[in-house]
């Protein structure tokens, strides 16, 4: 799939969890779509196992996109339209959407003022998908995401599948060795956060209290 990103990027990538929430889609629909090739993510030749599987912004908007018409169409209508989306990836989204005219027993697939039937609908309802909308709702949802809960001001994590294992601020995937780094090179609290606009004070306190624990270990 491939359109436009969004304006200021909130996510660079996603996992598959972070898809199915966005998209409502089941973690194993994803991975047989992927499978059986209906709908491979853009970065599929980085998977390296089960949980390093990466989808684009544009990836999540198709995937959207497809689970309303799913509502609406049978599977094979529907391979129809993932086939459209992709034969027209180079449009922008504000030219692209799917409707059903009043009466009429097909899903079309609009680019520009040209319209192309994608198949015939098992649903009776009228409607249209614009894609230029989806985008706009799953950015929305994806900056909400993105917001980092009061709970996590000032904690650490760690989890095998992110930063490959390293110490992070908690909601985020910045490494606290990072933050040391740039401790260790000068910088003040202020300017570690001009670097990474997601941490809160409290974070960069509790990288260096981390990492100075650890370094007077080393010395007793």
């Amino acid at each position: 799939m491939s359109t436009d990103s969004p304006p200021d990027g909130p996510i660079g990538a996603f996992t598959a969890d972070q898809v199915c929430e966005l998209t409502e889609l089941s973690r194993s629909q994803l991975r047989y779509w992927d499978k059986t090739g209906f709908f491979k993510p853009e970065a599929g030749s980085l998977r390296m196992g089960p949980y390093s599987r990466v989808y684009s912004f544009r990836d999540v908007v198709g995937l959207r996109t497809l689970a309303l018409l799913r509502q609406h169409t049978s599977l094979q209508a529907l391979r129809d339209a993932a086939g459209m989306l992709h034969q027209h990836n180079e449009y922008p989204w504000a030219n692209l959407r799917f409707y059903k005219r009043e009466g009429e027993p097909a899903i079309f697939f609009q680019v520009n003022d040209e319209s192309f039937m994608v198949a015939n609908t098992k649903s009776q309802t009228t409607f249209t998908i614009d894609l230029q909308e989806v985008s706009d709702k799953m950015l929305d949802l994806v900056r909400r995401m993105r917001e980092r809960k009061a709970e996590e001001i000032g904690q650490t994590s760690r989890h095998r599948y992110v930063a490959h294992n390293q110490r992070v601020i908690a909601g985020t995937r910045i490494p606290t060795s990072a933050i040391w780094n740039f401790h260790k090179a000068g910088y003040r609290t202020e300017q570690i956060i001009e670097e990474y606009p997601r941490l809160e004070p409290a974070d960069v306190r509790e990288a260096i209290r981390l990492h100075e624990a650890e370094a007077a270990a080393l010395t007793t």
